[in-house]
């Protein structure tokens, strides 16, 4: 299970630099820093997939507490089905923050059949390599309130669950460790754990 885990890690890995490496070399090699118009929805949708990685290290945690505190068990309890439904659980409340952030920053949303449209004020241009969601609420001239509450929310969400989620569970490896007998047997599991 852990090279399960390790494998959706580096797949979302690949994605994070597929999306700001290629631009980011034509940006330098052609000297143009224009993106056509339908990157930028994209870049902000991939680029704020970061919920994914946070879960994703969530149920490597835990993969890791069953494992040390539940040794006998652990094949039973993380089985192929278990593994599957956690990295789709993380993959997914990725994906649904990242399509809220890219949906709500667009103004795509409908409200009872009319699409409202934050315009862009100035020159239009971000001081970055990819389309980040706090630069371009930067260059908005309508009311961005929907957009700072989704981010904060998100933010919320995605930081400190998965952060609480990985703490407990290294908390209680580390009383079970403690409480192994034999110096040897707690350097071997605080190395599984490394």
């Amino acid at each position: 299970p852990m090279y399960f885990f390790l494998r959706a890690l580096s797949f979302l890995e690949i994605c994070y630099t597929s999306v700001t490496v290629p631009k980011m070399l034509a940006n330098l090699l052609s000297g143009t820093k224009a993106s056509p118009s339908l990157a930028v929805p994209t870049d902000v949708f991939l680029c704020a997939t970061r919920g994914v990685e946070c879960f994703l290290l969530a149920a490597m945690a835990y993969d890791r507490y069953v494992a040390i505190c539940h040794p006998l068990r652990y094949p039973y309890i993380m089985n192929n089905a278990r593994c599957t439904g956690l990295t789709a659980g993380s993959w997914l409340s990725g994906l649904v923050g990242s399509l809220g952030h890219t949906v709500i920053i667009f103004n795509l949303y409908i409200i009872p059949f009319c699409f409202f449209i934050i315009p862009f004020c100035g020159s239009h241009e971000i001081n970055h390599f990819f389309c980040d969601i706090t630069p371009l609420l930067k260059l908005a001239c309508g009311v961005t309130f929907l957009n700072e509450v989704l981010i904060y929310s998100n933010l919320l969400l995605f930081i400190p669950l998965p952060f609480i989620l990985i703490m407990v569970s290294y908390l209680f490896i580390i009383v079970t460790i403690l409480k192994i007998p034999s110096t040897q047997g707690r350097h071997k599991a605080f190395s599984t754990c490394g």
